[in-house]
């Protein structure tokens, strides 16, 4: 069946669904749907008011569950899965949503009534009874004779993902279990997150009770491609992915039964086997014995780990589908528990991060702030949260850092960056290859290839492109048309560029207007005391959320190892320094913001200049270290905010007072 024809046939069931309640209501024969659905059973005898159609597999054919089920059996069936009617007849006073409905496993559509209860009003997709999406039976236009709407492909579409959601495995897998309550749990966490997979360690030795190889290996081969998986250290979960083949090619296939079937039960035949084992029929599960004891692993890879969190959320023991799995590596959730701890790790992720989280909202963002505040870091950070959900690119595995280049975007605005940089103009080209002949050709420019790169990606996810020094520019020329196709309400909606009958590739996808699709987000970065800032206008200013990176708040920097780097890229352990670090830093910003500066906030100064105290850090030398630190990049910089006035001299030597205090300030 072509696509089309699916929604037809889902507007027929939904049609039939809300005449059948309706009768059973109201017994009413001159409801639009009665004389089309209700009355021809009726007449045949074969009408059957109540019922659940899920069972209707499970009973002979006289039965009611499967009499039900009979009067949809034409429209029963779609590629995922066979939707069932549920009907417990007629009520005396309002619908009962909860037991008259359409349903794939957990994911239901409902019935709902209107206010004085007298006839359906409107359709819902849920499940266990919360409501996920709505629409009126107008908007759905049940009952005019055409054909399938917009509004009912995006109430099939709803339906069908949700059911897709619903209906997978929830695991929890315990990343190397040996290390039960261990202090380097978080570093084996952490591990499994970058390789993007789950490894057991523990398996291999001798059986005793409960025997929890046997339940490891039983669960493991239980689990499927596009289930969730859950990672956990200990008792608590810390991120998310969803299941796939494994990665590496096998070196031997086998067979479970093969493996399990050492009759001393002492060890398991994997011992007599390196490299990759796959294994027959199973297509998530496998070993890799090839990196020795340590790294030894029963694995399942995952797409990727996200939704990263140290804290972690800890799992009880009633969530999980069997009490014998409480002491096993992987364990199988309740659906219902699953689907919401995943919402709940979603949402804590995104929520727990306000920039993160209005960047998702709005699309387009723009984050100002104080000299050395770490901006540019700061949305480097927020593309990889956005893209892969992880904290910190150093939880990349090296496939994703491969995919960040590819999925962020940069450029830097300067006075000379203009329209045919960033959208698309005329370059000029040789006409020939040895000719001195120069000729022009229309070519896109940085951000207009971007778009084209998110265009064709069909995973759906996000790319971010990022403008540093957004301000440098003359925005109004740089983005022309584009003022209006970078609001998250047009996006998809085209726009005639300059350069617009020049396209004439006929697989270009701009070609009969371009438009920013729905998977970019723009964030930029400006300086807010930089005298350009004022060149802004309102127009640019209004498509763009705006979020200041305070100095205190940079210094979030710190936590990252990867931030502390010496002139050669080499990371620097500042650990044994860093309170003294940060309370200069402080101390100096308290400085700054006092009166007799007439400086203010937005003068401070952030941590990315603290940062440079690792290139210094030469043999332990902290004391030259904070010295050059001073003289080459925080001295010059208060400078230029002194310059012209005639205590300047003075305020210089307070502000290096204060910077040269390593206690905090009281």
């Amino acid at each position: 069946m072509e696509e089309m024809d699916y929604y037809k046939q889902f507007k027929s069931l939904l049609e039939y669904f809300v005449a059948h309640t309706e009768w059973n209501q109201n017994k009413d024969k001159n409801h639009i749907g009665y004389s089309k659905y209700i009355k021809p059973l009726i007449d045949s005898g074969t009408f059957q008011s109540d019922g659940q159609g899920y069972n209707s597999g499970k009973v002979d054919k006289d039965k009611r569950d499967f009499k039900i089920q009979l009067q949809i059996k034409e429209w029963e069936n779609y590629p995922f899965g066979k939707i069932f009617l549920n009907s417990n007849g007629g009520t005396k006073t309002r619908y009962f949503s909860i037991v008259n409905y359409l349903n794939v496993g957990w994911a239901s559509i409902y019935a709902d009534y209107t206010p004085d209860k007298a006839h359906i009003d409107s359709l819902w997709i849920g499940f266990e009874q919360v409501e996920q999406f709505s629409k009126t039976i107008a908007e759905l236009g049940l009952y005019n004779n055409q054909d399938p709407n917009n509004n009912l492909i995006i109430f099939y579409k709803k339906f069908e993902k949700l059911i897709k959601e619903r209906n997978k495995n929830y695991w929890l897998f315990k990343h190397k279990p040996g290390t039960e309550g261990a202090n380097n749990c978080q570093k084996f966490v952490e591990k499994a997150i970058r390789l993007n997979s789950g490894i057991m360690q523990y398996e291999y030795g001798v059986q005793e009770p409960p025997r929890k190889v046997t339940l490891n290996w039983n669960r493991a081969f239980d689990v499927q491609e596009g289930d969730i998986i859950f990672l956990c250290g200990d008792k608590k979960v810390y991120a998310v992915g969803t299941a796939i083949p494994p990665r590496l090619e096998p070196d031997e296939i086998l067979s479970k039964d093969f493996l399990m079937n050492d009759k001393k039960k002492e060890s398991y035949n994997s011992y007599n086997f390196g490299g990759i084992i796959h294994f027959e029929d199973e297509p998530v599960f496998y070993q890799n014995l090839t990196e020795g004891i340590e790294e030894w692993g029963q694995r399942i890879d995952v797409d990727s780990w996200k939704y990263y969190n140290k804290q972690g959320i800890f799992i009880k023991e009633e969530n999980l589908e069997s009490r014998s799995d409480v002491y096993c590596a992987i364990r199988k959730l309740k659906n219902e528990k699953g689907y919401k701890l995943l919402k709940k790790m979603e949402g804590d992720f995104m929520n727990a991060d306000e920039n993160l989280n209005l960047l998702k909202n709005t699309k387009n963002l723009i984050l100002t702030g104080a000299p050395g505040t770490g901006k540019t870091f700061e949305a480097r950070k927020l593309a990889i949260k956005l893209i892969f959900g992880k904290d910190s690119e150093d939880l990349l595995s090296e496939k994703e850092k491969e995919e960040a280049d590819s999925k962020i975007g940069f450029v830097q605005f300067h006075s000379s960056y203009d329209y045919t940089d960033f959208v698309e103009g005329l370059r000029p080209i040789k006409e020939k290859k040895d000719s001195k002949e120069i000729g022009f050709e229309r070519r896109d420019g940085a951000f207009k290839a971007f778009c084209k790169e998110a265009l064709n990606d069909k995973t759906d996810k996000p790319y971010v492109f990022i403008i540093d020094e957004i301000n440098r520019g003359e925005v109004g020329k740089i983005f022309g048309e584009l003022f209006f196709a970078i609001e998250d309400g047009y996006r998809n909606k085209k726009v005639d560029t300059q350069y617009q009958n020049l396209i004439d590739e006929d697989n270009d996808p701009f070609r009969n207007g371009f438009f920013v699709p729905k998977n970019v987000f723009i964030i930029g970065t400006m300086n807010d005391i930089d005298r350009s800032v004022e060149n802004m206008d309102f127009a640019f200013r209004r498509r763009f959320s705006w979020k200041e990176v305070t100095a205190e708040e940079s210094q979030k920097m710190f936590d990252e190892p990867s931030a502390w780097k010496d002139s050669e890229g080499n990371i620097v352990d500042v650990s044994s320094y860093l309170q003294k670090i940060k309370n200069r830093m402080d101390n100096l910003n308290i400085e700054i913001v006092k009166d007799e500066y007439e400086l203010g906030p937005s003068y401070q100064i952030g941590a990315a200049y603290f940062l440079k105290f690792a290139r210094y850090l030469k043999d332990e030398d902290e004391s030259s270290a904070f010295e050059n630190l001073w003289n080459y990049h925080i001295k010059p910089l208060l400078n230029e905010y002194l310059r012209g006035e005639q205590d300047s001299s003075d305020k210089l030597t307070n502000l290096e007072t204060a910077y040269e205090n390593e206690n905090p300030v009281q």
